[in-house]
């Protein structure tokens, strides 16, 4: 995960991992302990990835994981430690970019690197080159876009997407993403659903009385778009 914005991702299920044998529910990213899982960042070579990523929360759906911060050329990567199936399996999560006008992007993505593998900074999200591996990765410099990318070499760039019409990632409000991998049609299907927007204020002045009732369907709670990749 690499970008020049902040960042923050919310647990629901999620696997950000290394593939392997184990199937559990893998519930957060291990509370402000970070227990179970492994940050990296490219600190070397750029001091402002210091303290990142961090997690806030008990270890539970509350966590809040804070991969950058708002500096340029920063690459970061949070792994679980213990190898997962990922046969079938679906992973969600709560994505919230902090800050608007930043690029480049983050992933989610699955390796058989170890829990040190740290791909590098700009395009590659963080990503490009480690292998073997794949990954969902987010474009949020330029045009918003998404994608799925198979990483057999030491890619250094990933292809891009256009996103679900209506949606934007650079909009500082948060998107719930779930994706969904069958292994017997090896297709990865991303649902996205953005909030319903806020209901204006009412206006009120003088003096009224008046009695009101509703009826119809209720307002809906979001916006579902998804496609297979």
């Amino acid at each position: 995960m690499t970008m020049r914005t902040k960042v923050v991702i919310t647990a629901a299920l999620a696997v950000f991992g290394i593939a392997g044998t184990a199937n559990a529910q893998v519930t957060g990213f291990g509370g402000a302990a970070m227990t179970g899982w492994t940050p990296n960042n490219n600190v070397a070579t750029n001091p402002a990835t210091a303290g990142f990523p961090s997690v806030t929360g008990t270890g539970g759906l509350s966590d809040v994981l804070t991969i950058t911060s708002a500096a340029n050329g920063e690459s970061t990567s949070y792994w679980f430690n213990t190898p997962q199936n990922v046969t079938n399996f679906v992973q969600s999560f709560t994505y919230t970019n902090s800050n608007t006008g930043g690029a480049d992007g983050m992933t989610a993505a699955w390796q058989n690197a170890g829990t040190t593998a740290l791909g590098g900074g700009g395009g590659s999200r963080g990503f490009g080159g480690i292998t073997p591996a794949a990954a969902y990765a987010i474009n949020i410099f330029g045009t918003d876009s998404t994608s799925f990318t198979n990483a057999t070499t030491n890619n250094t760039g990933l292809p891009n997407s256009p996103t679900p019409g209506g949606f934007t990632f650079t909009s500082n409000v948060p998107f719930n993403i779930t994706l969904s991998y069958r292994q017997s049609d090896q297709a990865l299907t991303e649902t996205v659903t953005k909030p319903p927007p806020t209901p204006p204020t009412p206006a009120c002045g003088g003096r009224s009385t008046s009695r009101a009732r509703s009826a119809g369907r209720p307002p809906s709670s979001g916006s579902p778009a998804a496609r297979a990749a």
